[in-house]
């Protein structure tokens, strides 16, 4: 089931650090947030969206989720 996008952001200082520190690039965390293909709530105000990102060597896919607060 493909999840609804979230159109508008702002990385956070904390996002930020766990982007750098897990070697992932903006524009692969705009790739879920524009495009996901899951949307969960985890609770009221936060929500996860996750993707199948191919990355590393052919035919290795990771799942890429990324934690949005929607308040």
């Amino acid at each position: 089931m493909k999840g609804e996008p979230i159109p508008d952001y702002v990385f956070t200082p904390h996002a930020r650090a766990e982007m750098n520190r897990r070697g992932l690039s903006d524009e692969l965390i705009r790739t879920v947030l524009e495009a996901p293909e899951q949307r969960l709530a985890l609770r009221p105000g936060r929500h996860v969206l996750q993707s199948r990102i191919p990355m590393g060597d052919p035919g290795t896919e990771y799942v890429v989720q990324v934690i949005v607060d929607v308040d």
